[in-house]
């Protein structure tokens, strides 16, 4: 008894453990963060706490039905890659079909909660999962070195589904924060591309890094960072940001964040792509953090 109780736990675990791995959690949490922080400017600090839970929960449906689907439709080239061979799909851990049913069942749970918050919340959550797996995953993915440009939109669904939180007729600053999301993607993947380019190459995904060569693909990281400042600056100028810390922060973090991609540039080796995306990654969370901790303040 003792023996059937432990193996039924042990297989518990294992569900749980697998689902989240199908799940993506970091690139679920931060698109549902991204959300949760376009709600608060939008609410200039104070949104409602019903709407947000929503939110919060249509977009963690959603985003994870994303991933599952997409590691049922990336399953072949996750088999050829050391990175990702373990993954629930090629490691034979998880069942084909299953996997995609139930990704399809929780995009839809996402949207029907959604729809509570309002229409508008309802068709970018929406939105956002079908671009990523429809238009970058399946699409663009395998097709061309700028699969990541148009499929990092899926990103700025997440900034906008925030923002119709509070404000269902959206705004220019929401644009501008769309925008800063669609700019950030494609460099903070590159920059990953760079450190396993030899991987996407077996692969067979022409990652730009790939394409072009590691000093090329620098020098539009590069680009891409002093277009990303320049949008965060424009944040200031529409009023979405009104208080002190975010100019502060936006002037310091983008500095950090184009320097790290200057000096990529002239060293265009695995090390400093790597320094360079985690740059990338923090660059985000702390203007996240700036813009609300403005809004609240």
């Amino acid at each position: 008894m003792i023996a059937q109780r432990t193996i039924t736990s042990n297989n518990a675990r294992e569900i749980v453990r697998v689902g989240l791995e199908l799940s993506k959690p970091r690139v679920t949490l931060l698109l549902v963060f991204t959300a949760f922080a376009a709600a608060v400017v939008a609410a200039r600090g104070a949104p409602d706490p019903a709407r947000v839970a929503l939110l919060l929960a249509a977009g963690i449906a959603a985003c994870a039905g994303a991933a599952w689907i997409n590691h049922y439709l990336d399953r072949d080239i996750d088999a050829r890659m050391a990175r990702t061979r373990l993954r629930p799909l090629p490691s034979g851990r998880a069942n084909p079909v299953a996997v995609v049913w139930i990704g399809i069942a929780l995009i839809a749970t996402g949207v029907r909660i959604a729809l509570f918050v309002n229409p508008t919340v309802a068709w970018f959550v929406l939105f956002g999962a079908l671009c990523y797996v429809t238009v970058y995953t399946a699409w663009l993915k395998r097709r061309t070195a700028w699969n990541i440009v148009i499929g990092g939109a899926a990103g700025s669904f997440a900034a906008l589904a925030g923002w119709a939180t509070a404000q269902p007729a959206l705004s220019p600053s929401a644009g501008l924060l769309a925008l800063l999301l669609f700019l950030w993607t494609p460099p903070h993947f590159w920059s990953l591309a760079m450190v396993y380019g030899e991987e996407y190459r077996r692969a067979g995904v022409p990652a730009l890094p790939v394409i072009v060569g590691a000093r090329k693909c620098a020098w539009v990281i590069l680009g891409h960072a002093v277009a990303i400042v320049i949008a965060s600056l424009f944040l200031i100028g529409s009023g979405a940001t009104r208080g002190w810390v975010y100019p502060g922060v936006v002037t310091v973090a983008g500095a950090s964040f184009v320097l790290a991609a200057i000096r990529l540039v002239y060293d265009p080796r695995p090390r400093q792509a790597w320094k360079t995306y985690k740059v990338s990654s923090v660059y985000l969370g702390v203007l996240l953090l700036a813009m609300m901790l403005d809004a609240i303040l």
